[in-house]
Parts: structure tokens; sequence; C-alpha cells
């Protein structure tokens, strides 16, 4: 059998290469031996990059005149499993308590950075909700109100398949709209991170009874 020095097992230490030389002798006293090297190489980390967790889409209502507004938000939540618990804070852009000019939605974009440089961002870039046009109907007599029937409407997202998110309104088709004016009926889309919200009006104008005089017939105010 041979012999090997040094034997199987052992610590090689530091990097670089180590000769191991084995020896055979054989029962007349007679040996021969080889020599093979150990490579002990550098060792370089698999980093993971940490994971970033963003808050749900918010909705704010614009400063007169559909200028804007400030909007307030939870930070993103970082997680990394070579980092401890709550060492990495998130950076958005842009960032809470910004001005957000004008209507329609802003991607925020969270960023998380650990340790070694490695990072993950998440944005989540909200719905789109497509409503229907203004639907007019024509109280009943008496101005009571009027059944208004309207499609739904029509939601989109860049993230989810299509068909797959479906608008929740406040008010349904089909339902009874009491007096005269107009009435806004919201619809929702959410998504898996969040919601856009759109609206349409039902407008009611009133029921006129045909004057005595005959001169003018049934018809709906302007």
């Amino acid at each position: 059998m041979a012999r090997c020095y040094p034997q199987t097992g052992s610590f090689f230490q530091g990097l670089g290469i180590t000769a191991v030389h084995c020896t055979c002798t054989d029962s007349a006293g007679v040996s021969n031996s080889c020599v093979f090297n150990v490579n002990v190489l550098a060792f370089v980390p698999t980093n993971i990059p940490p994971l970033a967790t963003c808050p749900a889409d918010v909705n704010v209502v614009s400063f007169q005149g559909n200028i804007g507004s400030f909007a307030k938000f939870d930070n993103a939540v970082c997680s990394d499993s070579e980092d401890p618990v709550g060492s990495i804070i998130a950076s958005c852009d842009p960032q809470t308590d910004s001005f957000f000019q004008g209507l329609g939605n802003t991607a925020v974009n969270c960023t998380c950075t650990d340790s070694a440089g490695a990072s993950n961002s998440f944005t989540n870039i909200p719905p789109v909700a497509t409503c229907p046009a203004d639907v007019t109907v024509v109280s009943v007599q008496g101005n009571i109100g009027i059944v208004a029937n309207f499609s739904n409407a029509v939601c989109s997202d860049s993230e989810d398949p299509a068909g797959s998110i479906i608008a929740s309104c406040d008010r349904q088709t089909g339902s009874f709209f009491q007096g005269l004016g107009i009435t806004a009926v919201t619809c929702t889309c959410t998504d898996s991170a969040g919601a856009s919200n759109s609206c349409f009006k039902v407008r009611g104008p009133s029921y006129l009874h045909e004057l005595e005089t005959g001169a003018s017939p049934a018809r709906p105010m302007a």
C-alpha cells in the first residue's frame, strides 16, 4: 500500500500548490514514488442580493387646480441573508414627502444595497383603470331618480396577466340613482401591490310634464 505525505484528509494551509509525495515499497525493500499537487484556490463568496419589499401604492388628492400634491409613504423594507436585520436602509426616488406634479401615476423606485455592494430594487407600476364614458339618464316622473346601467371599467397592468384584474365600483350597474344631478361612481383596479382609481358620472336630469297649453311635450332638461 502506498504511503503519502501529507495524508489524505490533511489540512492544506494558505493558498497555492502543495506537492504530495506517495511511495510504494515491496517486501524486498525496493521502493518507487510519485508526486501530485494539491492546489488551494482563493475563496470567492457568492453574494445574494438583498430583498426589497415595497409598500402598497398611495393615492393622494391634488391641490386645487390639479397641480399635484405632496405624498407621504412608508419606506421599503430590506432583508439580506448576510447582513444584520435592520442594517440596510432602502433608498427611494422620489422620496417620501416629495411633491408629485399634476395628475396620474408616478413610479417610485426603492433600492436596497448590502455591505458587499449587491443591490435589488422594486418598482411597482400601478394598473391603469379605463372608465366608460359618462352616462346621462332621465328621471322617472316626479324627479325621484332612475336606474342606470353602465359598462364596467377596464383594468390593464404591466405586471399582471390580461384580464386578471377586475374593476370594483362603489356603485354597481343597475343601481338606483336617487333624485337629480351628478353622482360620481368610483371604479378601482387593484394589482398585487396597489391600485389606481378613476371615476365617471351619472347625470340625472329632471322630467318635465307636458304643459296644459300643449306647447311642449315631455323632455329631459339640459
